[in-house]
């Protein structure tokens, strides 16, 4: 199953680095495994063999005390076949997932009709990054820093926040894929990097938070451009050539 989800996202994770993908991709699969095998099932059923053993042992005269137990794993191995097809097909399913109450608000209308994760990397990528949001505001809040510059960071960190649930929106719908489709491959590393840059705390407050409006304003655009590319230079000539070459009113 994380093989296929792997090789369908593959143009959507390729810009993360290893120390990103490795947390995710464990994520994944253990989340995949609990929706897989059903944990709890498997308990109630061992305990239930095991009261029943005696009875079957009687019941088939000692010639075949096994047979519940025989029974108990074809069943077993036929459900997680069957939830194994259903999960490569509509992916995970948000149950026990998804626990940001903003998120749950924004995914209430699309999981009425479809509760599954059609991309689970991107989604679970996304999350876990919004699920750090709270406690980065909680910081900032208690910090030493003065108003201005703690009011700010509070802003940049409520626009990431609204940029992450934006992207686990599309994620969640199979939509992120537009992105390979009709918004161009440099558009979407330049959008990458300005997120980067809004999220990287040794960066000016300014940079950071013009990053975090360039990164929403590609967000929204999806068209295809005609674009030299970008040398790869410090956060402040980014931002320039973003505006300069991405970026179109």
């Amino acid at each position: 199953m994380t093989q296929y989800w792997r090789k369908r996202e593959k143009e959507l994770t390729k810009p993360w680095k290893q120390s990103e993908f490795s947390p995710v991709d464990t994520l994944v699969k253990a989340h995949a495994k609990r929706q897989t095998q059903g944990n709890e099932l498997l308990l109630v059923l061992f305990i239930l063999n095991m009261l029943a053993q005696p009875f079957v042992a009687l019941f088939t005269l000692g010639l075949a005390p096994f047979t519940l137990w025989v029974v108990t794993l074809l069943y077993l191995g036929l459900r997680m076949q069957k939830r194994r097809k259903r999960l490569i097909e509509k992916g995970l399913h948000q149950a026990n997932i998804v626990h940001h109450e903003g998120l749950q608000r924004s995914l209430q209308e699309f999981s009425e009709f479809r509760p599954y994760i059609s991309l689970p990397y991107s989604f679970l990528y996304h999350y876990t990054r919004l699920q750090t949001i709270p406690n980065q505001l909680n910081e900032v809040i208690r910090s030493s820093k003065d108003s201005k510059s703690a009011k700010e960071e509070t802003e940049i960190l409520a626009e990431e926040e609204r940029w992450l649930i934006s992207e686990l929106i599309l994620a969640f719908t199979g939509r992120a894929r537009y992105y390979n489709e009709e918004l161009s491959s440099e558009s979407l590393d330049a959008m990458n990097t300005m997120l980067r840059h809004a999220q990287n705390s040794e960066l000016p407050v300014s940079v950071r938070k013009r990053s975090m409006e360039l990164a929403k304003k590609l967000q929204s655009k999806a068209e295809f451009s005609s674009i030299e590319e970008a040398k790869k230079l410090d956060a402040l000539l980014d931002i320039e050539t973003v505006e300069r070459y991405y970026i179109k009113d």
